[in-house]
């Protein structure tokens, strides 16, 4: 089954939808259903076994960026020598690793260029940043960095930048190339504004970039932006 809310992602034009599985004895993969086939079984578009996480369109839908994760205390040993990020493209299924670097892989809106999140999740570090670089996985770049925000999710659109620290949830303009700049709820440098008291977990837009949405324990939330700031 399905184990996580953000496993699941919808090309922006609602084509498609891509999705992760887990099965104990199956292991996971990555699977692609077009939503506008009535009865058409979905397409695996995996063959190693792994245990797959966070996949994301490219704009165009041609590719896929996910990450493969390590073995852990739930999901058993790791059944990969290489985890990390990676890109498939979704007509040979063709797969290239990219970085080991990084989680929750998210295209800029021109596809060239992958964001991710750096520094662990709730128990990572304390220098958390959110990096780009190319395909390759070269030309890094740190757009910004903080201590207490949790996890970053750029708008499709690539203007906003939604982020949630010590349980709460902003949103604000896209800080631009170039210097690096501390990101937290206080920062006077671009605007920010609160959209949640209670943030959880997998932050992540609507294709338009008007919606915010995560989940919190059993519930899955969505926020229209317009209700909730001005800007």
């Amino acid at each position: 089954g399905l184990y996580e809310p953000s496993a699941i992602q919808q090309l922006a034009d609602g084509r498609f939808l891509v999705y992760t599985t887990w099965d104990d004895v199956e292991k996971g993969g990555l699977y692609l259903q077009n939503l506008g086939a009535a009865g058409q079984s979905p397409r695996k578009l995996t063959t190693a076994k792994g245990i797959y996480r966070t996949p994301q369109f490219s704009p165009d839908g041609k590719q896929i960026v996910y990450r493969l994760q390590n073995g852990d205390d739930e999901h058993g040993p790791g059944m990969t020598d290489k985890p990390g990020i990676y890109l498939l493209d979704i007509d040979n299924g063709n797969t290239r690793f990219i970085t080991a670097d990084g989680e929750n892989p998210r295209f800029s809106p021109d596809g060239k260029r992958i964001f991710v999140n750096t520094g662990g999740y709730l128990f990572g570090g304390l220098d958390k940043a959110l990096v780009s670089f190319d395909l390759s996985g070269q030309d890094r770049k740190t757009l910004c960095k903080s201590k207490y925000v949790n996890q970053w999710a750029p708008s499709p659109d690539g203007k906003w930048l939604a982020f949630s620290e010590l349980h709460k949830a902003y949103v604000c303009a896209m800080p631009a190339p170039g210097q690096t700049i501390d990101l937290s709820a206080e920062t006077k440098a671009i605007p920010v504004s609160q959209i949640s008291k209670d943030a959880g977990y997998n932050l992540h837009w609507s294709g338009d970039s008007k919606k915010v949405h995560y989940a919190l324990g059993d519930e899955y939330f969505t926020i229209d932006l317009t209700q909730r700031f001005s800007f």
